[in-house]
């Protein structure tokens, strides 16, 4: 798990294609012989990771879980900013016509 997560905080993967891109990161050290993970059941995997709900009671949170979480407000901010700078590149190019 813990190296799931730390590549998920190396490369911040949204869609598909980055996911299949971080599954080829993911497997490139395991060993020939083993079996290979795909982008879509890693992106499974840090998905059940982040949508544990906090425990009632003392709150505490596994120290994985509350990383995945974070990771996964990080990437959420990451898309944001990646299609606000979409939209003002297509703003910029409908100005210039």
């Amino acid at each position: 798990i813990v190296g799931v997560i730390d590549l998920v905080e190396h490369m911040l993967p949204f869609g598909s294609e980055q996911w299949e891109i971080f599954a080829a990161c993911y497997n490139a050290p395991i060993p020939s012989g083993h079996a290979d993970r795909d982008g879509d059941s890693l992106g499974r995997k840090f998905k059940k990771l982040y949508k544990v709900p906090k425990p009632s009671g003392n709150g505490a949170c596994p120290l994985h879980i509350e990383r995945s979480k974070r990771l996964k407000r990080m990437i959420k901010s990451s898309i944001a900013v990646a299609t606000l700078h979409l939209d003002s590149s297509t703003e910029e190019n409908s100005e210039d016509e």
